[in-house]
């Protein structure tokens, strides 16, 4: 089931955020969207410092983010890049151009205290360290330093000046401007360092599906440290947008490291071609034993047929290699045929099959139910949780519906929006939820293809 966490005055979670970015000057791309939070990348200077800062900034509904972008440059005491600053930047390793190949490294420190994962922060850590040093084609390296009590120097919220001690840390603090989910501090013109922070102030997930991911944020603000700044390839972990859950290194990420630090020889490798030869897009009965046919080359691998993996978007595995047959559940089966030559580029084709009479859809969705459950503390009733169950006219469970609710309380409300998961259901959790009586009203539902019945079921719930 889905779940979002609900906070007094805003939404504090949501599935789909975007991180915008600015280069010069620090003007907010797109349209303000008035229903939902976004999370802004603000990139700027700190003058007379040599000082860069990387800011992910969350800006509340209704909120300018031109607005937003500029106060949180100021607070922490930068501005944007002029033209002639711009670059990746500015932040190149020299260890790694010299001529000393035994300190090819970016020793980073890392500090558990006040960590919210209950102690995954470090693994999280850790695998980005594995992402960015697994690419063959460059000769980048992080190391791990080892815990450090140490609050990062060039983190504004450390006590004292902010200056350059030389370490490369790690740490969870509360960040004074509420709005700022993380920063990173990265010098300039020699000042080889860079600090990060994330904030304990927001809710943090490790177990690969919730927001806000740590090893996302972290595997993307790395890629800072690393040198490189956002990349227009949507696909990209440098690419400024955070749409979902990604802990792998595109194409584009592997080029840009690549350009910042080559190594030794930089080997050409293709992509395998893959093609599908039957069945062609067919129609089929129920329990029909389907013929599948295909075949795979690459140019340094040649012959890769033996290797094809097939897969169905409902199914899951249904054969392997170049010829087989199965059968297949009824449905709408989007079928993938799929390789990976010894460089680890993957090729791909894919058809659709339909088998048995395709099921009835409905034209309309609604609320079918609304339940209330708690958990946490001596009673079990500490947090509320609020589940919204989603189908359509035709009794089918809608998954990735988009519902916005309000919770109330008597005098009191709170307001957050969800997507539902397979089962058409989305759950929404205030935490220390207060006593007293609550009803929900659904204030948005959006399916794609329905038109929402506008009804909200009666419900009410005594804590």
């Amino acid at each position: 089931m889905a779940r979002t966490t609900l906070l007094i005055g805003f939404v504090a979670s949501l599935l789909f955020v975007s991180l915008l970015a600015y280069s010069l000057p620090v003007f907010a791309q797109g349209q303000d969207n008035p229903g939902k939070p976004e999370v802004i990348a603000v990139s700027g200077i700190v003058p007379g410092k040599n000082l860069l800062v990387h800011i992910l900034l969350e800006v509340p509904p209704g909120a300018d983010k031109n607005q937003a972008a500029a106060a949180a440059l100021y607070n922490h005491g930068a501005r944007p890049f002029t033209a002639d600053e711009y670059s990746l930047t500015g932040l190149v390793w020299d260890q790694f151009s010299d001529s000393d190949p035994g300190n090819d490294k970016v020793i980073q420190r890392y500090n558990p205290q006040n960590d919210p994962t209950g102690g995954n922060g470090i693994t999280a850590l850790l695998n980005t360290h594995t992402s960015w040093n697994n690419v063959a084609t460059s000769s980048f390296t992080f190391e791990y330093g080892g815990e450090t009590g140490k609050c990062p120097s060039l983190v504004q919220e450390c006590k004292g000046r902010q200056t350059f001690d030389g370490n490369n840390d790690v740490a969870w603090l509360a960040l004074r401007d509420a709005n700022t989910l993380g920063v990173t501090w990265s010098g300039t013109g020699g000042n080889d360092e860079a600090d990060m922070a994330l904030n304990t102030n927001f809710s943090w997930a490790t177990d690969g599906v919730n927001h806000y991911d740590v090893e996302t944020v972290f595997l993307h603000e790395n890629g800072h440290v690393t040198g490189l700044s956002h990349s227009e390839d949507i696909s990209a972990i440098m690419y400024p947008s955070y749409q979902n859950v990604n802990r792998d290194l595109q194409q584009d990420d592997i080029d840009g490291i690549t350009f910042l630090y080559p190594g030794t020889s930089t080997p050409t490798n293709n992509s395998p071609t893959v093609t599908i030869s039957t069945p062609d897009n067919s129609s089929f009965d129920s329990i029909t034993e389907i013929s599948f046919t295909g075949s795979a080359s690459d140019i340094e691998d040649g012959d890769l047929t033996a290797n094809l993996s097939w897969t169905s978007n409902l199914d899951g595995s249904i054969g392997t290699g170049g010829s087989f047959s199965n059968s297949l559940s009824d449905g709408t089966h989007s079928i993938t045929a799929q390789v990976t030559d010894a460089g680890g580029k993957t090729g791909s084709d894919s058809i659709t099959v339909t088998v048995g009479t395709p099921p009835v859809t409905g034209t309309t969705v609604g609320v079918d139910s609304i339940t209330y459950s708690g958990s946490g503390g001596k009673n079990n009733d500490r947090h509320l949780t609020v589940t919204v169950n989603v189908s359509d006219d035709s009794g089918n469970n809608v998954s990735g519906a988009t519902v916005s609710i309000t919770l109330v309380n008597g005098a009191s409300s709170w307001t957050a929006t969800g997507t539902t998961d397979t089962t058409g259901g989305v759950g929404f959790t205030l935490k220390n939820a207060p006593s007293g009586t609550y009803t929900t009203e659904v204030t948005n539902l959006v399916a794609s293809g329905l038109t929402w019945d506008g009804i909200t079921p009666s419900n009410t719930y005594t804590k």
